[in-house]
This record gives C-alpha cells, structure tokens and sequence, in this order.
C-alpha cells in the first residue's frame, strides 16, 4: 500500500481524485512504518513509485539498477523504498541500498539504522553508508578530546555559513557572533558518542546556544540560552532551556559558565555548571555536526572554549565526563 502526498497533477496516481473503494478477501499482516517528507512534485512522485513497485523479488542486477535509479533522483521519498531494500537476501544490494539512503537523507540512516540495531547486517550496512558521507570532513579519534577553539583560535576550519569570528575582547581572544544574529557549522562531524564542552558568556536579551545534527532540518537537537521557557519538545526536535527566570538552572548574563552535552546513542544529558538540566532518552541517535546559534541583535555569545570529546563506547563517555571538573552525577 503507497499513499502519497503531493499535487494532483496528471503524473500522479491518482490525480485530483483523493476518494476511492476496494473491496478484497484477503488477511493482510504488515509492521506499520510512517515516513514524512516534503511534498514532491507530481513528477517525482510517479518516477519513484513506478521504480520501487516494479523491483523484481529474484534477479539482484535490476535491484541494484533501481538502487542507482533511486539514488539519481535523490528525493527523500525515495528513502522508504530504499529501506526496504535492505532486507533482501543480497549483501550487495543491501549494502547500496544504505549507502544509497545515507546519501539522501543521513538523518534517515541513522535513524533507520537505530531501529535495525538488533540486525547485524543491516546495522553495518547502514554505518559503512553513514561513514561513506562527507567523508573528508575532520573526526576527532576516540578517546580523545578535539578543541573546536581553544581559547585562542579555532583548530577545526570552519564552514563559512555564519557570523561567529574571533575577536578580542578585554584583550583575550573569543568566538563571539559580535551582536550579529544568524548560525555556523563547524565542518566537523561527531560519532553517536561524544561529549561537548562549551566554556561561554551570554550578554544581553535574546537567544544563542549549541545546536546538533543538521541545521536546517528538522532532525536536531537545539540546546539554547535565553528562552524563558521550561524544557520542552516539538515534533522530533528536542530543545532544553538553560537560561530560564523561573527556573532552578539559570544562566546570569555576563557571568561565565560551563555547558555540557553528553550524546550516548538514543540518550542525551545536558549539564550546566555542574548541575544535571535535561535527560532525554530514546529520541536521537548521534548529532552528527556541531554548531553555534545566535538570534536577536542585542544577543551577545562569547565562547572560551568548544570541544568536543569522542568516545567509542558508553564507559569511556562516562569516564571523560567524570573527569570534567565540577561536573555533576
């Protein structure tokens, strides 16, 4: 069953007509799976039904077309289709089908490859196809701390997509956004554990704060200062407030603080200056990049220093962050 969402032009299934009936005798057993996108065009659409209903069940060569085919349009409603490809009895398609997906859509891989952890192909698959993205963009090794800007300059180039220089102020060196608003990635992408440390002042009213995974999409985890709100989600984004009035964890403007993320998985703390904020669990797996927001123009952030430490498995998380001074358990 394909239900599609888009316009009804002439290339779509069902054009203008949304209603129809069908009767049959049959006792269907599926696993329900939702997947929403943006809206494609009718074209699209059509292109990639007519590729994915016509994947022949035995012969892996037309498979691996379709695979290539589907990775060509590089839609994200394409990314369903590709899933379902990793469960065919062929490594070769499996693998392109999850280096295929990656591609598209990465925020897709991991999740998908979340849900298929206790699958040990389609697991390796899908992390060989995650690894095989942008792949010469800097990574820290495990085990080790990686400083984004250690107080003096940045150690990692930076992604030229947003107003955060370095600058003097009272005559030592910070990463400041200078009262501009706006966001920058650092090129720089985190494993599914990591542990971030971000030394920093906030001045003036508005927001500013930490972002993870991929801006501009909706799978991220923001973290921001300034918003006098408790904690709280939307759709599959996640914020937690670090700067709220009426709230025990407060951050007091022009004082410097300690902001520490620790991502293990499904499973994300935030501690500020040594006090556990938020702990969600379940609800991402990995962030993927590294950023800094900054919105309203009397918004002021000085950074002193952003790194960021990798880890290969819990316990050794669990150890770099027991190691941070001051840190709360």
């Amino acid at each position: 069953l394909s239900l599609g969402h888009g316009d009804g032009d002439s290339g779509s299934p069902l054009g203008w007509v949304y209603t129809c009936q069908m009767t049959a005798r049959v006792e269907p057993r599926a696993e329900k799976e939702y997947f929403w996108c943006d809206a494609p065009s009718a074209e699209a659409f059509e292109r990639v039904h007519r590729l994915a209903s016509a994947v022949p069940t035995a012969d892996p060569e037309a498979r691996r077309r379709t695979v290539d085919d589907l990775l060509a349009l590089g839609v994200p409603l394409a990314v369903p289709f590709l899933a379902d490809l990793l469960h065919v009895p062929d490594a070769d398609t499996v693998s392109a089908a999850a280096r295929a997906l990656c591609t598209i859509d990465e925020p897709a891989g991991r999740r998908y490859r979340f849900t298929m952890r206790r699958k040990s192909d389609i697991y390796k698959a899908l992390t060989r196809g995650l690894e095989q993205v942008d792949p010469d963009a800097p990574r820290g090794r495990p085990g080790e701390w990686t400083d984004l800007f250690d107080g003096a300059r940045p150690t990692v180039p930076l992604a030229e997509k947003g107003p955060f220089r370095v600058e003097a102020v009272d005559g030592a060196p910070v990463f400041t956004n200078g009262h501009r608003t706006g966001q920058t990635l650092f090129d720089y992408r985190t494993g599914d554990r990591c542990l971030v440390a971000l030394d920093f002042t906030h001045h003036g009213p508005g927001q500013a704060g930490l972002v993870f995974g991929w801006a501009g999409r909706w799978c991220r985890l923001r973290l921001p200062f300034g918003v006098p709100e408790p904690p709280h989600r939307d759709g599959n984004a996640l914020e937690g407030v670090l700067n709220s009035p009426r709230g025990r964890y407060g951050v007091t403007a022009g004082e410097a603080h300690r902001a520490v993320v620790l991502v293990d998985g499904p499973k994300v703390r935030v501690v500020l200056d040594g006090k556990r904020v938020l702990d969600l669990s379940d609800e991402v797996v990995g962030p993927g990049r590294v950023g800094l927001s900054a919105w309203g123009k009397d918004t002021r952030l000085e950074v002193t220093r952003l790194r960021v430490f990798e880890a290969g498995d819990s316990a050794s998380l669990a150890k770099a962050l027991a190691g941070l001074p001051g840190q709360g358990r």
